[in-house]
This record gives C-alpha cells, structure tokens and sequence, in this order.
C-alpha cells in the first residue's frame, strides 16, 4: 500500500457520531490507541461548539499567533446575538437525541432551531455534520457556509467547510477554509492536518505540505508517526 494511498484513506468517509457532542466549544483530539483517522476527524467536527452556552459562536482566549500565511486573513468579528431561553431547551432536545442514538430526532430538532433561530449559527454547523456523514454534502456544504456568516471565527465550522468544499471539488476554497480554522484558532490540529493533505493530494503542492504537516507535527505533544512517514516521503520524492 502506497503512502499517498494512505493518506487518501484518512480524508473520506465520516464515521459515527460522538458521543462527545455536548462538550463545551472543545475540538479535543481523542487518543490514537482508540480511534482512528477518520473516527477522529468526525468526532472533532461533532463536537463543532454545541454546548448551550456558545450556541452562537465561541469565545476564547488569546490565541497563539498564527502562521504567517494565516496572518494576512482578517476574520471579521462575531455579531452580538440574543439567544431565546427557549433555544436553550430546543438544543438540549437535540444533544438528548444524539445520546439516545435518534439521528433522525437530532436532525429535526436542528432544522426547527435553523427555523426558529436563523441568526444562531450553532445549529447550521452540527446539521451541516450529520449531513455530511449522511453523504449528503451539497446540502451541508450550504449550511457550514451560512455557519461562517453568522460565526466567521468559529474554527470547527471551518474545517468542516475545508472538507466539504475539497468534496466537491473546490481545492482553492478548501485551502482557505482551513487557514481561517486556522486563524480562528491557531491550535486547532484537525485543520493543520487536513491542509497538509490537501495539499499533498490535490493542490500537488509537496513543499507546502511538508510545512504543513510539520507544524501539524509541532502541536502535538508527541509526534505522530504516520504524519512522519508522509513527510519522509514527501521529501524523498522532492530531493
């Protein structure tokens, strides 16, 4: 099995839903001993800030400063959003849904909330998650693009649009989906992989995507072999 192959294998597909959906605002990596690639990167896009309190976007604290090919993207600041009380019980209707293991529920009570809620940009992100592991990605790529409207700094729905919009097709707008991910939050490793591998399997870019899979490599705590074989190989072909 080829390397490129390899890579390939860890950018398609969704698997189950997380459990871990109600987290607060938190793209956590889960161990490598326990999920795979794929598995990993759903869990993170499920976990796309749908805690109660941050429906509307996330907050957080200075960030480290990004690099300097994200530092010419300016990010426009979050509308100033009200949320109902009642969106509060709606969401938890939602979450209870996902945890019961009704998709089907979860996905009605998400597009009553799109309905209900349209300036909340929340339930656009994890509607636009199920979908997506449904296959249904035109329909998704339309909801995470409306996500970015009423939340341009949330990192999650970012990356979720990177991967939508290399689906279809759209390399160039997948480039810049994960560098504002990459802006909003300049931690967030799923969005430093992804770019990587779409440079390295359909932007042909390899330098860029040493760069990239290397400061991909930098965030972690320990290096991750795979990533290492990928960048072995990528300079090997470039020498």
């Amino acid at each position: 099995m080829s390397l490129a192959w390899t890579r390939a294998s860890t950018t398609s597909g969704f698997s189950g839903v997380s459990k871990r959906w109600p987290k607060l605002c938190r793209p956590a990596t889960p161990s490598r001993k326990t999920m795979s690639f794929r598995s990993m990167r759903f869990a993170n896009l499920a976990a796309t800030c749908v805690a109660l309190g941050v429906l509307a976007g996330c907050a957080g604290g200075p960030a480290p400063r990004p690099e300097p090919a994200e530092a010419a993207i300016q990010l426009p600041a979050v509308p100033q959003v009200e949320i109902p009380d009642a969106a509060f019980n709606d969401f938890a209707a939602a979450i209870n849904a996902l945890k019961r293991g009704n998709e089907a529920a979860a996905e009605s009570a998400l597009r009553n909330m799109i309905r209900n809620y349209p300036q909340i940009a929340g339930p656009y992100t994890n509607l636009a998650g199920l979908l997506a592991r449904k296959g249904e990605n035109d329909e998704a790529l339309t909801l995470v693009r409306q996500a970015v409207e009423r939340n341009p700094r949330s990192a999650p729905a970012y990356n979720l649009q990177g991967l939508l919009e290399r689906r279809a097709g759209h390399f160039d707008a997948a480039r810049d989906a994960y560098r504002k991910a990459l802006v909003a939050d300049p931690a967030f490793t799923d969005a430093q992989r992804n770019l990587g591998i779409l440079y390295d399997l359909y932007l042909r870019q390899p330098q860029q995507a040493i760069g990239a899979y290397k400061a991909y490599q930098a965030m972690l705590d320990e290096p991750d072999e795979q990533v290492a074989l990928w960048i072995a190989d990528l300079e090997r072909r470039t020498r």
